[in-house]
């Protein structure tokens, strides 16, 4: 009988030479590499040096290169004469998917894993238990890091390219690339994630059903997680990181060119932002007027603002809650921020502020021209004729908004406390007659000329 045609279990005895073979195989190359390295490792210095010589004279680096042409040509030759020969497998690859019992994989899978875990968590512990092997292991990495490094250096360096060539071979391999494959695998990928959405949704029933499982997964992980240690490990990245950008500003200190380079660098890159915005801002001023509309209906339609209003009220109610139950805590923290702030340094910062600001105004020809007096004028008249024309200058209206708004006042509170402010008004007056006789002085003199015009006015 063939023994392609063999049944499972009619080749046991070869099976079982087949693994004694393997197993005396792995042991004999164990064996050979300990025998070697212990040979090589006692032999004195000079005929270890030629012995390693001798080994590897055997590589030979033409030989290596005409081996790799001879497999690209063979390949290449196949690919001419039998385009379909990946086809031809294709049966094979059926009856293997067929007839393959993927669930005694997932359960081999499954074993093996655990036995990996077994077998990784017992290495550990041996590890762990050996604070000499701990540190051996830790100092292998930076050797490994610094030979990546410095490869990655080295070949960096080497790709110095003149920039039209570099900019060439990245423009060429962006033009290979299958964009449609790329096109399509972006709308295969949406299509599962808007499958998985609505199934979602179709298994909740009331309410997606990732909701539940999500819950359940944190509530599980929250279980075995000590928060302290957790909020303990965020404190102490914070004050790290607090740390590394101290250290950051005292090199900056000390090389001034350095804090010069990163600012211009800051402002550069925020120039590139601001030209982004300004250009997409301009494209979307000029979309038609119909493309604006369906945007402004999708706003409206899709635009959730009730839960907006709720979120709001949900913001205040949380504010006014926390306020109460700290009635002082607002005031000491302003009190305690504002009783560290150099004020005089603020004024100074605010007074060069108000100075600059006020000079950028003057020196504006526009902002000029819109705070010439016929300017301001027909802006009032403007807001007057508006006003004329709106509901609230019909008759009554004004009498009774004011009338409505009275109403609502509590005449004894509104008393005390013009009572207060007038008598305040005029103990400060009282204390400072010479400063309050220089402020009424000018608006006597006005008042008076005033009353003076009153009759020339009425005869005109």
């Amino acid at each position: 009988m063939n023994s392609e045609e063999l049944e499972p279990g009619q080749s046991t005895e070869e099976a079982q030479d087949i693994l004694n073979a393997l197993r005396r195989l792995k042991i004999a190359r164990l064996r050979l590499l300990r025998e070697l390295s212990w040979f090589v490792d006692e032999l004195p210095q000079e005929e270890r040096a030629d012995l390693l010589k001798t080994v590897f004279e055997v590589v030979d680096g033409s030989s290596m290169a005409e081996s790799a042409n001879s497999v690209a040509r063979l390949f290449t030759t196949i690919r001419e004469e039998r385009p379909e020969l990946a086809s031809e497998l294709f049966p094979d690859i059926e009856a293997f998917f067929k007839e393959t019992d993927f669930g005694k994989m997932r359960t081999a899978v499954n074993v093996l894993l655990d036995y990996w875990t077994a077998l990784a968590c017992k290495s550990f512990d041996m590890v762990s238990d050996n604070p000499v092997v701990i540190a051996n292991l830790i100092g292998m990495l930076p050797a490994v890091v610094n030979s990546l490094i410095r490869v990655l250096s080295y070949s960096l360096g080497k790709l110095d390219m003149p920039p039209e060539i570099l900019a060439s071979a990245l423009f060429n391999m962006l033009l290979e690339l299958d964009a449609g494959e790329i096109g399509r695998t972006m709308t295969s990928a949406s299509k599962m994630v808007n499958d998985l959405h609505e199934g979602n949704i179709v298994l909740g029933r009331d309410e997606p059903r990732f909701k539940a499982v999500l819950s359940e997964f944190v509530e599980r992980v929250l279980e075995t997680t000590d928060a302290e240690e957790v909020s303990g490990a965020a404190v102490a990245l914070g004050e790290d990181l607090e740390t590394a950008a101290g250290s950051m500003m005292d090199l900056l200190n000390r090389s001034p060119e350095l804090l010069v380079i990163c600012v211009s660098t800051w402002v550069s890159l925020h120039n590139i932002l601001v030209r982004t915005a300004s250009g997409v801002l301009g494209e979307l001023g000029r979309l038609p007027g119909d493309v604006l509309s369906r945007i402004g209906e999708e706003i409206e339609t899709k635009l959730d603002t009730g839960e907006a209003g709720r979120a709001v009220n949900s913001m205040l109610a949380l504010t006014g809650s926390f306020m109460e139950a700290n009635p002082e805590l607002l005031r000491r923290v302003v009190a305690d921020a504002l009783g560290t702030v150099d004020r005089d340094r603020l004024a100074s910062v605010l007074r060069g502020v108000y100075r600059e600001a006020g000079l950028a105004v003057k020196e504006d020809p526009e902002i000029r021209k819109s705070l010439a007096p016929e300017e301001l004028g027909r802006r009032f008249n403007d807001l007057v004729v508006r006003f004329n024309d709106s509901g609230a200058a019909r008759p009554g209206a004004v009498k009774d908004y004011a009338s409505r708004m009275l109403s609502a006042v509590d005449s004894d509170e509104l008393e005390r406390a013009l009572r207060t402010l007038i008598g305040g008004m005029t103990d400060a007056m009282l204390e400072n007659a010479r400063k309050v006789k220089v402020i009424v002085k000018p608006f006597a003199s006005a008042i008076w000329r005033s009353m003076r015009m009153i009759p020339r006015l009425l005869r005109k």
